[in-house]
């Protein structure tokens, strides 16, 4: 999960193609953006989508978005929590959701912040 300057398929594909290994299965929704995935040179990716305007999960693949979107919701509900984002911060916000989505069943998040800060490197 980041933050990108735009949508569109070079950004896309660019951050794509650093982030995800060769050969693995993504699944999108049909943002057009996404439509050359498969034919990127070397990555051999293969690309499920799910068309929103019909359904939520795909009937011949089983493919679905629903645990992404999600996530997305659950970010999005803290920033209107906090009324808003300033756009300096977005990476820092999403770093800190990332890190309390790993850390939410610790009952000590002082404790664990303390210990992820002196294994820092």
């Amino acid at each position: 999960m980041f933050a990108v300057g735009d949508r569109s398929e070079e950004t896309l594909i660019n951050c794509i193609k650093s982030r995800i290994k060769p050969k693995t299965v993504i699944i999108s929704d049909c943002w057009k953006a996404y439509q050359n995935l498969t034919s990127i040179p070397d990555f051999h990716y293969k690309h499920l989508t799910v068309n929103h305007s019909k359904n939520f999960v795909d009937p011949q693949t089983s493919a679905h978005t629903q645990k992404i979107e999600a996530t997305w919701q659950v970010l999005k509900v803290r920033n209107k929590r906090h009324r808003g984002t300033r756009r300096g911060m977005v990476d820092s916000y999403i770093c800190e959701f990332i890190w309390r989505q790993r850390h939410k069943n610790n009952e000590d998040l002082f404790k664990q912040i303390l210990k992820d800060i002196s294994n820092f490197q």
